[in-house]
């Protein structure tokens, strides 16, 4: 029996713009004897309509899309959605049957209509849709950027027999299916491929770039956990108890967001002055100790030194600093300025 922790950010998606943290939970994973057949309704598998369910409603006026992978493809969170005036965007992981109108019985007679992903694959590609994405690192690949084929159309979902029964008589939902693919990806690299579920409408190839671009803002999410993981560690600190992981992270998740926040900044404004996204004593601090003028210092410049105190070199062939040398630099640098703050108190009373 293991623990894991789960976020969900809350995220502008036109500038990548981080918000803040709005729900976080820790979920007790149970290891099952033996595989089964059929559907089972697990505790793990609650975590996206819990979270949807704790986070709420919007207020009147404002759109919030819930933006998640392949995990949260269950009708029972996509539900909770849309009956708290919210909207999903869903990466597609089951082949689910689809529920035709009964103005499309000619859909329904082709083998390749009858499912979900199925149908997707089968779509054509919209003209005039060729569409560039950036394709984030991995372990075995470089950075690049994709160029992607759009399809997309409208259907009809509805809950699996073997959904519970406080779930089995919701109405089906209404929803717009996109397939963004790679036809022509580059020699050795994985061919992207992301087909879409969501209650969004899309009307237009505009509709159908907005959507696909508000799927990329998932790495932000990815990026946290990355930054709990590798950088505070949370995987080391053995603690069994979830009751112990959830005060752990009750401290380090705040930090975990406040660091993914400077990596946009410094992403996105790199030449704006330190001050303007961190606490200026800080920037002193980490001025005087790095021997830099702290009036001149840019968030960008910011970033590396705060990284270079947690070991980072910072030479051309390193690019950019880990989560790891960016948590050990955060960490010294919060002790050495709360140890400034303390002697500007004490000297001024």
């Amino acid at each position: 029996m293991t623990t894991f922790s789960t976020g969900s950010l809350g995220i502008l998606p036109d500038s990548r713009t981080v918000l803040g943290l709005g729900h976080v939970q820790v979920v007790l994973r149970e290891e099952r004897p033996q595989k089964t057949s059929g559907w089972q309704r697990s505790a793990e598998s609650r975590v996206w309509d819990h979270s949807a369910q704790a986070i709420g409603e919007p207020p009147e006026g404002v759109l919030w899309i819930h933006v998640s992978d392949r995990g949260s493809d269950i009708f029972e969170y996509m539900a909770a959605c849309v009956d708290i005036n919210k909207h999903f965007l869903v990466r597609i992981f089951h082949n689910r049957l689809l529920s035709w109108r009964e103005d499309q019985p000619q859909q329904a007679d082709q083998e390749e209509a009858r499912k979900l992903l199925d149908y997707a694959r089968s779509l054509p590609e919209h003209p005039g849709s060729a569409y560039t994405i950036q394709v984030e690192a991995t372990r075995k690949h470089p950075a690049r950027q994709a160029n992607l084929a759009l399809a997309w159309t409208q259907a009809v979902i509805a809950p699996s027999p073997q959904s519970p029964a406080e779930i089995r008589d919701h109405k089906p939902l209404t929803v717009w299916v996109l397939r963004a693919w790679e036809p022509d990806a580059p020699l050795g690299a994985e061919a992207v491929e992301w087909v879409l579920l969501t209650s969004l409408p899309i009307f237009s190839l505009e509709d159908a770039q907005h959507r696909v671009d508000w799927y990329a803002c998932r790495w932000c999410c990815e990026d946290f956990h990355k930054c709990l993981k590798t950088g505070c560690r949370v995987e080391r600190s053995q603690l069994d108890d979830s009751l112990d992981i959830q005060n752990l992270l009750g401290f380090v998740a705040p930090i975990a967001v406040r660091l993914l926040q400077l990596r946009q900044d410094a992403r996105q404004a790199p030449n704006a002055l330190a001050t303007t996204v961190a606490d200026p004593l800080m920037v002193e601090v980490l001025a005087r100790r790095q021997k830099v003028k702290a009036k001149t210092m840019t968030v960008l410049e910011f970033w590396h030194l705060v990284a270079r105190l947690g070991g980072f070199q910072g030479r051309k062939r390193d690019g950019h600093p880990g989560w790891q040398a960016v948590w050990d630099g955060w960490r010294y640098l919060s002790d050495l300025t709360e140890g400034a703050r303390l002697f500007v108190e004490n000297d001024s009373s």
